[in-house]
């Protein structure tokens, strides 16, 4: 074997060196990638974790406080329905005493000459139309008696029969109704007769 042989398998063998060196290189830069993007996945999970605890915790107090103001809201509607309640609880009562005075003074017997001059409605009207109607409108004049028709009654007289009926329990509006004359002309004498 000659020097020329000799130096060929030198060479091959470096060769071989140098590729196993280089493959050597290479396999530890991969390992070192991979443990370096390993400990940065692994940062980064970390973070998230930490980031949905603090969004959970955050949930939790907004659903605390989220509780404790509808709790507060149904307690003020308890309340408010409560009032409501009584409202209407004292609505029925009031209405109640007023059938109740109605049907009393309905009952009582026609007292004075001023009652018989009274005209009668054919069909009863509820109590707010009579109303209603009162203010709108004076009421018509009552046909007088034969005999009265040669007197004119004076405002003194009007004013007297007014008081009377008033003594008597009668409503502004029915005291216009059976003299015929407006409502705001009873609640004017029924003031001036007060003073």
């Amino acid at each position: 074997m000659d020097i020329t042989h000799y130096a060929f398998a030198t060479y091959i063998f470096l060769l071989a060196i140098a590729g196993a060196w280089f493959l050597a290189k290479v396999f530890r830069a991969g390992k070192g990638k991979d443990s370096k993007s390993s400990y940065e996945k692994e940062q980064r999970l970390f973070t998230m974790y930490q980031n949905l605890e603090d969004m959970l915790a955050g949930f939790e107090e907004l659903a605390e406080e989220t509780r404790k103001s509808t709790e507060e809201a149904l307690r003020k509607s308890e309340q408010a329905l409560m009032q409501a309640s009584e409202m209407v609880e004292e609505a029925r009562r009031l209405t109640r005493q007023l059938e109740a005075a109605e049907t009393t003074a309905q009952a009582e017997e026609p007292r004075g000459e001023l009652w018989r001059e009274q005209p009668k409605a054919a069909d009863p009207e509820p109590e707010q139309q009579k109303l209603e109607q009162a203010w709108e409108e004076p009421a018509p004049k009552p046909v007088q008696k034969a005999e009265d028709s040669g007197q004119v009654s004076s405002p003194l007289k009007t004013n007297e029969k007014i008081r009377l009926l008033s003594a008597q329990g009668l409503m502004p509006v029915e005291i216009a109704k059976t003299l015929g004359i407006s409502v705001r002309e009873v609640t004017l004498a029924l003031e001036l007769g007060r003073k």
